[in-house]
């Protein structure tokens, strides 16, 4: 990918963020060095993660999407939701709100709040999601290629009590779905999956969608 300039770049208490100006894909934000959304084509993305989406859903849970734009795609396909966005970094949050001009934060209809997945989830009312978006980074902050799965498995164990019994999730698996497909089909009676090829990625990824979600200890 080429990068015609540097928007911004810095280091925040978790990650390295860095936006560029790029001669395909216009301004595109990185997290560690890792692409995570692009002006052209993030749409592709969004609209394959909200797959399961429908005129019937009422409260989503993004878990991650600091850059806005899952929720912003979600309102658009459902005016009526109630979208919270749990992003840990709220350094991204403000880079993206500057940088890419992203005013989706302020919709009446978004709550922003700065949090650990995990820890927010403790603490939700049981059953207050019908939908949830697992839309975190390629490898969760904090944690190596080791403990990845232990990371998913946390996901799952606590989606279970802040999702309602009819409601599903959809989670990014990045470029490996074994992982987050072992995990799905631990704690998820449907499941379906679906590869995506977002150009500005460079490769395929994977969406892994689950119904049905139950707790297993």
């Amino acid at each position: 990918m080429k990068v015609k300039e540097t928007v911004y770049a810095d280091q925040s208490d978790y990650q390295r963020i860095a936006i560029y100006d790029t001669e395909v894909y216009g301004r595109c934000l990185f997290l560690d060095d890792v692409i995570q959304c692009s002006e052209t084509d993030h749409k592709v993305y969004d609209t394959a993660i909200l797959g399961k989406l429908g005129s019937a859903n009422k409260n989503l849970l993004v878990l991650g999407g600091g850059d806005g734009h899952t929720a912003q795609m979600a309102l658009s396909l459902n005016p009526g939701l109630r979208v919270t966005v749990v992003e840990l970094d709220k350094a991204v949050v403000k880079a993206c709100e500057t940088y890419l001009d992203q005013d989706i934060y302020h919709h009446p209809n978004i709550t922003i709040v700065i949090d650990d997945a995990i820890h927010f989830m403790e603490q939700t009312s049981v059953g207050s999601y019908d939908c949830v978006v697992c839309d975190l980074t390629d490898m969760p902050i904090g944690h190596n290629g080791v403990v990845c799965k232990e990371f998913y498995q946390k996901v799952f164990s606590h989606v279970h009590r802040v999702l309602n019994r009819s409601g599903w999730i959809a989670v990014y698996a990045g470029c490996d779905v074994e992982i987050a497909d072992d995990i799905a089909r631990a704690y998820a009676h449907h499941i379906e999956k679906r590869t995506v090829y977002v150009p500005s990625f460079g490769e395929p990824c994977f969406i892994v969608y689950g119904r049905n979600i139950q707790h297993i200890s």
